[in-house]
């Protein structure tokens, strides 16, 4: 592209266009460039995007934002390269993490937020797969990305935005804010509550209003009836402590994020020997498993492998042993009419292996050829 980026494989896509990984033929690095369809009169686009990602560089765990551009049909934004989503993570781990994991999450996660809404920028759309971890594993980020539906709730002057009703919805309806579904502008408080409807999904595996079938209106009329106490029940206490604390706050109103995150590091204790996140401790236990199952499929195959051997063995044995009986029997015969004598007849019993079968005996013969590629492999 442009004769300067070498594009690879789709690595994201939806209703804005999709994101590609690729490599800077300058300079080797690799780099995700994120596509959308230009189309006329529309708010939202990429410009405002890298607009806004630009206003938020120097922050960890925000994405670097490179350069933005247009082609003929469409504009792009090329940015950082970060790893798999927290959705991916999460079913990675069978659709449920720990609670330390989520304490880490969320402490991370609020740090995102206050950063961003201390520059005057709200989010509007925080879920799982906007959440990204590192590329590396050494490195333990939260990645806080897709800025697309991204507003200032401050002006130049720093007044707050003026309340509103009968807003169109911005984000996604299974981790939107009660207020937002009512159609309530959003606020700051609006992105806290998004956060904890997805730290309460790590937890639970599922929020009660994503089962419902039929229309859109019956799963907002399933959130909007569901109380904190009925959602965060089973769940550790800060959970409904910090939900109950949000839900309380004012339309202009600045969350306590100190408050906050304290509440949440009660989940697990921060020190130089973290345990690090589950998807770290699943690929682990995963790995080790596979190991496990495979040195348990090969143990049975070495001790049928000398157990063969040795019936072989055996019946080569017998069978040498028959052969020899015989041609001295015959021998012995052929003697005694040639000089008139009783010779002693070798004692001999047929063993139990003659009552093998004319497949089992084809198989008897093959076996010491397996045998030898199996020695060979090993």
């Amino acid at each position: 592209m442009l004769g300067k980026y070498h594009l690879f494989e789709v690595i994201g896509d939806g209703g804005f266009g999709e994101v590609r990984r690729a490599q800077n033929m300058e300079t080797g690095q690799f780099i995700a460039i994120k596509f959308a369809h230009l189309v006329a009169n529309r708010s939202l686009s990429l410009f405002t995007e890298s607009e806004i990602l630009s206003q938020l560089q120097g922050c960890e765990g925000i994405p670097k934002v490179f350069a933005y551009g247009k082609l003929e049909v469409c504009e792009y934004m090329v940015t950082e390269l970060l790893g798999k989503s927290l959705m991916e993570r999460f079913l990675q781990c069978g659709k449920r993490f720990s609670v330390s994991t989520v304490g880490q999450v969320a402490v991370q996660v609020l740090d995102r937020l206050e950063f961003t809404h201390g520059r005057g920028y709200l989010h509007r759309d925080i879920k799982p797969q906007n959440l990204l971890t590192s590329l590396t594993a050494s490195q333990r980020t939260i990645y806080l990305t897709d800025f697309g539906l991204a507003k200032k709730y401050i002006n130049e002057f720093h007044i707050h935005i003026p309340y509103k009703t009968d807003t169109r919805i911005a984000g996604t309806l299974y981790f939107a804010s009660n207020n937002t579904l009512k159609g309530i502008q959003s606020s700051r408080r609006d992105d806290m509550e998004s956060l904890l409807y997805v730290l309460i999904y790590f937890l639970k595996g599922t929020l009660p209003w994503g089962k419902r079938e039929g229309a859109r209106s019956s799963a907002e009329a399933a959130k909007l009836s569901t109380t904190p106490t009925q959602l965060c029940a089973g769940l550790p206490a800060c959970t409904l402590q910090a939900l109950t604390y949000v839900k309380g706050l004012q339309f202009e109103e600045k969350p306590n994020y100190v408050y906050l995150k304290r509440l949440f590091q009660q989940l697990w204790k921060p020190s130089k020997n973290e345990c690090g996140f589950d998807w770290e401790t699943a690929g682990f236990e995963r790995g080790k498993r596979r190991s496990q199952s495979l040195a348990t499929a090969l143990l049975p195959i070495s001790k049928t492998g000398l157990l063969s051997a040795n019936r072989r063995n055996r019946r080569l044995n017998s069978t040498y042993i028959r052969k020899s009986a015989q041609s001295m029997h015959i021998g012995n015969a052929v003697r005694k009419q040639a000089v008139g004598q009783t010779l002693i007849q070798p004692a001999f019993s047929p063993s139990d292996d003659e009552s093998n079968s004319q497949e089992d005996t084809i198989k008897d013969h093959k076996l010491p050829t397996m045998r030898r590629k199996l020695g060979v492999g090993l």
